[in-house]
């Protein structure tokens, strides 16, 4: 059986496509001749490991980022163009947009509350390298009990405190629902949790992610949603949660 180099493959095309490193000194890193590498990259594509878009010229989305901003009176809106059929590279790429996008309504000093989810982690891992001094980044969600169902809420918390240089950083260490309000109003006597919980409320810019009601849900994996809840959501005609 062939030894699998997949690991291999990804990591000479890192350093080729995202380090801009030479095929030259990929070959003396791995100790392996020139055209070796060359090889490797060229399987590298064949396995689907490295995908090369060509932007279309003709693909405009300025018109539509101009449509949401008037239907919905937005500020500002970043549409992204992806291929069809591969969600995961859709993915990638517009998380990478949306980090660059993101950055410029970001100031020094800012309190920044950020939720959980795919989609912001690989924006977080995205994010430019910005120097906002006395800046705060706090986690606006509680946690899941469920390991399966992976929020990546402590890694989005230190990605963005570590692009941003930010002064400080929160997590929230408590479930993010509770049975009652009874329950809420004890936590709430802990003096830790609700110095956290207003340092969430006092954040002044929010980076939410938002849930399609599915049973794909975090919320439905973890047993906080049920099929009745669910149905009911579709009934209402519900098409996201956010935050």
């Amino acid at each position: 059986m062939a030894e699998d180099n997949t690991q291999l493959l990804h990591d000479m095309a890192k350093l080729y496509y995202m380090d801009d490193m030479t095929q030259a000194k990929i070959a003396a890193r791995f100790g392996l001749s020139r055209p070796t590498v060359s090889r490797l990259l060229a399987e590298a594509r064949e396995k689907g490991i490295v995908k090369i878009i060509i932007a279309n010229p003709k693909n405009d989305t300025h018109s539509i980022e101009s449509e949401f901003q008037r239907a919905f009176g937005l500020k500002a809106v970043k549409v992204v163009s992806v291929p069809a059929g591969d969600p995961s590279l859709a993915l990638q790429m517009t998380a990478r947009e949306a980090a660059h996008f993101l950055v410029d309504f970001l100031e020094p000093g800012d309190r920044i509350g950020v939720d959980w989810g795919r989609t912001l982690y690989e924006i977080s891992r995205n994010l430019p390298p910005v120097l906002l001094s006395q800046s705060t980044v706090v986690q606006l969600c509680g946690n899941l009990d469920n390991a399966d169902a992976l929020t990546y809420a402590t890694e989005i918390v230190s990605n963005f405190a570590l692009k941003l240089s930010a002064k400080s950083a929160y997590t929230l260490p408590y479930p993010v629902i509770v049975d009652s309000r009874i329950i809420f109003d004890i936590l709430m006597y802990d003096e830790k949790i609700r110095a956290n919980m207003e340092l969430a409320d006092s954040c002044n810019k929010l980076i939410v992610n938002l849930g399609v009601p599915t049973d794909a849900s975090c919320l439905y994996k973890c047993g906080y949603l049920k099929p009745a809840d669910l149905e009911e959501l579709s009934k209402r005609q519900a098409v996201g949660a956010i935050c």
